[in-house]
């Protein structure tokens, strides 16, 4: 990430800054769990990243689930459905489960 600042002498001086990391621990159940292999995956994102970033995260760890996680739905600390291009709030869980019907 870049930080830039404009100087009174019309000079735009940038420099990179390293995001903050944030620990995410994401649960994963039925055949998602199966086709990882682990119902737990640690993964370490930066601090601006989206429901998508996570979900690309988890397809580079755990190359099996590329093309299962479009339609899941992501828990944020068990209680706010967050969609995929909404940002991450803090660190904490991510639960991904199968899309929610209603009746």
């Amino acid at each position: 990430m870049k930080s830039c600042i404009l100087k009174e002498s019309s000079i735009l001086i940038c420099k990179l800054v390293r995001a903050a990391m944030i620990e995410i621990t994401v649960h994963l159940f039925a055949h998602l769990k199966q086709k990882a292999g682990t119902s737990l995956a640690l993964l370490e994102m930066p601090d601006n990243s989206t429901i998508t970033d996570v979900k690309n995260a988890l397809v580079t760890q755990y190359p099996s689930l590329q093309g299962q996680l479009k339609a899941m739905v992501a828990l944020e600390n068990n209680s706010q459905i967050r969609l995929d291009d909404e940002f991450l709030l803090q660190s904490g869980e991510i639960t991904i489960i199968p899309p929610i019907g209603g009746g």
